[in-house]
């Protein structure tokens, strides 16, 4: 190489370096910053993008817009009322994001935010927004809030947990109340270690979903309570990897499973209207399916260590029972209560044991009680 072109590449190499440097920019030497005015703000951050430490908000009010940084170690809101969170170029996030107790916050935008640790917004007013459109990666997603409109269009994995609900108490299905509808939509998201969404759905539209691995629930792997004016069609088209217990609740128009084929722990199905159940499923733990199921169909199952089937609906309890012995062999008739409870309304408790109809009693008040 010429001398020419090396000091050509030495040129080229030191403004790279100058320009690295020009768009990484820490805050000064501090570490930490308190503030109480989008001017104090706007001096700390007019020639720098990175507060490697904390940034804390005291008798803030009003609109805070954080202009510049692109990564941020942590956001604190110690006193005040703030509006509205506009983090235009931020990118990193490198802590947790809490913004909760906040109730006139109605607006909160993260536009190029691609990681965060975790994201934890409980939103009290009515019809507020979240973006989060480039977010990619994130430990734990926790949403309340009757959301106009969020955005969650980048987002591929959440290790953890991803709850959303926009029900005034999210635990407890009877009492659910939200003044606005959800539309979900994540186009792109693949893995997730708990899937959590409840309240008032219109949609949900989750196409690349292929594992659910339960790292960090505390029940259910993969939980949905959903009502609305319209029926929610739940479809995992993509899923094939599923650890954990499943409870699918509410007002549903169809339940698609098409290529998860083993089923760990407890499979709950709560149809609140009439729902027919039809699933490839092979090898599973326990299945639990109540409320307005209107018939079920599992061919492809060859083994299941428990089936408890209580439909408010004409359900032909002995034909799903003939077609179970067809797809799985054999099975011990003397002994079927212990693996096989199938009645349609209260009436057919009658027919069995005392000690099975103790047992459903016990299922019954359990099952209330989560939900």
């Amino acid at each position: 190489m010429g001398v020419l072109a090396v000091l050509l590449l030495r040129v080229v190499l030191t403004i790279g370096a100058l320009s690295i440097a020009a768009r990484a920019q820490e805050c000064s030497q501090r570490t930490n910053y308190t503030v109480s005015t989008q001017e104090e703000i706007n001096a700390i951050t007019h020639n720098c993008t990175e507060i490697v430490g904390e940034l804390s908000l005291v008798d803030w009010a009003g609109v805070l817009t954080l202009h510049n940084i692109t990564r941020l170690g942590s956001l604190s809101l110690y006193s005040g009322d703030i509006t509205s969170l506009d983090l235009p170029d931020l990118e990193y996030f490198d802590s947790n994001l809490l913004l909760t107790n906040l109730p006139s916050l109605s607006r909160v935008s993260l536009p190029k935010l691609q990681s965060i640790d975790a994201l934890h917004v409980g939103l009290t007013g009515d019809a507020p927004e979240l973006h989060c459109p480039k977010l990619t990666n994130a430990s734990s997603v926790f949403l309340r809030g009757n959301f106009a409109s969020q955005s969650f269009d980048s987002l591929r994995t959440v290790t953890t947990k991803f709850d959303i609900c926009n029900s005034i108490n999210c635990n407890n299905y009877s009492y659910m109340n939200a003044t606005t509808s959800m539309t979900l939509s994540f186009p792109v998201l693949e893995h997730v270690g708990n899937f959590k969404v409840g309240g008032n759905v219109t949609s949900l539209s989750t196409p690349e979903i292929s594992a659910i691995t339960c790292s960090d629930c505390d029940w259910a792997a993969l939980h949905l309570k959903l009502y609305g004016s319209h029926p929610v069609v739940v479809d995992f088209p993509k899923l094939s990897a599923m650890e954990g217990n499943s409870y699918i609740r509410g007002d549903l128009a169809s339940l698609s499973l098409p290529i998860l084929r083993e089923y760990h722990d407890e499979f709950t199905v709560v149809p609140h209207q009439s729902l027919d159940i039809s699933l490839p499923v092979e090898r599973a733990d326990n299945f639990l399916f109540s409320g307005s199921v209107s018939s079920i169909q599992l061919p492809n199952l060859t083994e299941f260590t428990r089936i408890h089937i209580n439909s408010d609906l004409s359900f032909d309890c002995n034909d799903f029972w003939d077609e179970l012995k067809r797809t799985t062999g054999p099975l011990n008739e003397s002994n079927a209560d212990a693996y096989y409870q199938c009645s349609k309304g209260a009436s057919y408790l009658g027919r069995l044991g005392v000690g099975v109809t103790a047992a459903i009693a016990l299922l019954v008040t359990i099952m209330g009680f989560l939900t």
